[in-house]
């Protein structure tokens, strides 16, 4: 896992994680910020579903566009939540989330001065393991989620370690400033 991330299977999606215990003690969330960010989760999730199946036949171009396009309503709307100092504690926790694989979002990738022959690079492991995690869904993982869930988890470590390899010491280290103190979790 990369330094300073979470499990990203105790924070079932970047943008409900507020509604994880862990996270909303870390962002001292209010009692009306939790409800809201609740029914936020709620929302977005009912509406997942639809999304993605719009997305399976969609070009890895159109498919890239589109999900830019509803994380950015998803990042308007947490943030509409959020106080200024709890948005740059989210950010960092966010990072922790999505671990290396946030280094293909523009302004990420800005700030670690990611080259485009690293892009390029970053871009074709995350194209991998999406195909294989689309595979892997569509065949039913096997019919055990919790497995699936482990199949999924350890195609994204490995992806993580590949993008990592990529990475210059200078990145690595403005990562860590990036992602922040790690998020604590109760085990």
């Amino acid at each position: 896992m990369p330094v300073g991330s979470v499990d990203a299977a105790r924070v079932p999606a970047v943008h409900s994680c507020c509604c994880v215990p862990d996270v909303a003690a870390d962002l001292k969330l209010t009692d009306d910020q939790k409800s809201k960010a609740q029914a936020l989760a709620e929302s977005q999730r009912q509406g997942g579903r639809e999304f993605f199946q719009a997305l399976q036949n969609a070009s890895p171009e159109e498919r890239a566009k589109k999900m830019q396009e509803r994380q950015a309503e998803q990042d308007k709307a947490t943030n509409a939540i959020l106080t200024a100092e709890q948005q740059k504690r989210f950010a960092q926790v966010r990072l922790q989330v999505e671990g290396y694989s946030a280094v293909v979002r523009p302004e990420i990738g800005q700030q670690l001065k990611i080259t485009d022959d690293q892009r390029q690079k970053i871009q074709g492991i995350q194209e991998g393991r999406m195909a294989a995690m689309r595979e892997l869904v569509q065949a039913g993982g096997g019919g055990d989620r919790e497995a699936l869930q482990k199949k999924m988890q350890e195609m994204q470590k490995s992806s993580d370690e590949k993008i990592a390899a990529l990475l210059t010491d200078d990145q690595k280290k403005q990562w860590k400033s990036m992602t922040g103190e790690p998020l604590k979790t109760a085990a």
